[in-house]
Formats: C-alpha cells, structure tokens, sequence
C-alpha cells in the first residue's frame, strides 16, 4: 500500500508495510508546526506499527531550532531506524547534530542519495527477516 500526503512544508509517503518517506518541499521553512502536522500525518500511515524513515532534505529547505529540536513522543520510540538525504553542507552539519540528540533509540545514517539511503534500509530489513519454518 502506497499513499502520498502533501502537507504546508513536506510530501509524505507510505511506503508499506514499514517505512514513511518525508521530503522537504523546496524553499521551506520548516516550522515547529510544520513538523507537528508532518508528526500528525506519519501517526495516521503507520497506525502504531514501527517504522524505518527516509527524510529527503530538500537543498533550499530551512528549519527553525524549535523544529529542530521537537521530538514526538508517540513516534520516536516506534522508528526502527532513520535515513536521512542531505545535499548540502548546512544539511550534513544539522543532520549530524540530530542524530546525535536521537542516536539512543534507533540507527540514524546520512547519505548523499536517495538510493543509498533505501540500500541501507534494505540491508536493515534483511537483518531482522525471521526465516520462514518448513
């Protein structure tokens, strides 16, 4: 099952069974409330199941502190890991800030590519497939 929600700041998608795409429109300025009705949005895909997150972060997009530093209660104990794609310097110097507040929870790795960030994600599936019993 794929949806697609457009919100004031971001595109999501769901990408089912297990993993939310949130990209950053261009131009953005991501506020604390912008993350909250991205939160709202994500909450409503995953309906309580845990989750891996790709974050596209688009190159023109900003965000405030107060955005940067939200961390929502009901989502962040569900995330089985995040990825997140910067293309810029600003966004990799930000990027590493957060995982290093998030870090405790689950895996958070930055990639120059949308592509490598789902291989990675990839990988992390394959490592908690539980074989099938004949």
């Amino acid at each position: 099952m794929n949806s697609l929600v457009e919100t004031t700041s971001s595109i999501l998608s769901f990408r089912g069974p297990d993993m939310v795409r949130s990209a950053s429109k261009p131009h953005s300025r991501m506020t604390l409330a912008d993350i909250k009705e991205n939160a709202e949005v994500v909450r409503n895909m995953i309906k309580g199941r845990p989750f891996y997150l790709i974050i596209v972060a688009e190159e023109t997009a900003d965000f405030t502190v107060e955005a940067r530093e939200y961390v929502d209660p009901v989502l962040e104990p569900l995330k089985k890991a995040e990825a997140i794609v910067v293309r810029s310097l600003a966004h990799r110097i930000l990027g590493t800030l957060y995982a290093r507040t998030r870090r405790k929870n689950h895996p958070i790795r930055m990639f120059g590519t949308e592509w490598e960030a789902m291989e990675w994600i990839d990988s992390l599936r394959a490592k908690e497939a539980v074989p099938i019993a004949k």
